[in-house]
């Protein structure tokens, strides 16, 4: 993908095998959905290379690091966001609270915890109106 590539009407981006610099991953994925209407970034990899590229040492070299960086993106299981404002601006960070901000993991447990509470709120709902009637008996 080049850079300045800046079409507001692409949906979808696809990535195979590896993308070679973490930056230029990030950028590449960007591209859509700059109109703020759905769009998706999907990467296919080999999960064996993954593999290699997750254990780097002294020896790696730059394109070795970088790919690990964007293995590590890749399985990130709390924040997405996390990895990429650690590369970019050495902070960790647990989770962005913005909704506009959130990756989709972070959506995913936001979409998880409101149907929990919405299925304790129902229940809470049906038991109220249970006792109502009991008493209504009595």
């Amino acid at each position: 993908m080049q850079e300045g590539f800046d079409y507001s009407s692409i949906r979808l981006v696809v990535y195979k095998d590896i993308a070679y610099s973490f930056l230029g991953f990030l950028q590449g994925s960007s591209r859509r959905g700059r109109d703020n209407r759905p769009s998706k970034s999907i990467f296919f990899y080999n999960l064996s290379n993954s593999r290699l590229l997750s254990t780097t040492s002294s020896s790696s070299t730059i394109l070795e690091i970088d790919s690990s960086l964007v293995f590590t993106y890749l399985r990130e299981t709390t924040c997405r966001r996390r990895q990429i404002n650690l590369y970019l601006n050495s902070e960790l960070v647990d989770e962005y609270s913005n909704l506009e901000a959130r990756c989709n993991l972070c959506l995913s447990r936001a979409t998880t915890y409101n149907n929990q509470v919405d299925r304790i709120r129902s229940i809470t709902k049906v038991v109220k109106e249970k006792r109502a009637k009991a008493r209504i008996v009595i």
